[in-house]
């Protein structure tokens, strides 16, 4: 049996008191809703609203993380991508010039390791078949 860990979002708050208005907003609709009555979800409101201003700091946080993350990710491309070529020298030396040392010291680098044979394959003409 598989084991599913669940971490309730910043939304659940709203999703909560969402949850009770509409059930109270179409009552006449819905009937009454066994265990969803008023006096049974007043705690659950109780404990939404007092999650509330939590929830809208971590959503805040979220926004701003995700502008610095956007920031960050457009300063750091021309470092990733020069950092990644000379990766690529590296394997190519290491493997070119069999280096056991070189290559083992570079297994720790593997954040990029298919972009310079990517590259190299690009650069290449294609080979002739045998019917042309």
């Amino acid at each position: 049996m598989a084991h599913h860990v669940f971490y309730p979002s910043s939304e659940l708050p709203d999703q909560v008191i969402a949850y009770v208005d509409g059930l109270k907003h179409h009552h006449k609709e819905f009937g009454d809703v066994t265990g969803n009555s008023q006096a049974d979800l007043k705690e659950l409101v109780a404990d939404a609203k007092r999650l509330q201003p939590d929830a809208a700091e971590i959503e805040r946080l979220q926004v701003e993380l995700a502008a610095r993350l956007d920031a960050y990710h457009k300063a750091a491309a021309p470092l990733w991508a020069a950092f990644s070529e000379r990766l690529g020298y590296a394997r190519t030396y290491a493997t070119t010039h069999q280096h056991a040392a070189l290559s083992s010291f570079l297994l720790a680098f593997r954040h990029n390791q298919g972009r310079h044979a990517a590259k190299k394959t690009a650069a290449t003409p294609p080979a002739k078949s045998a019917t042309e």
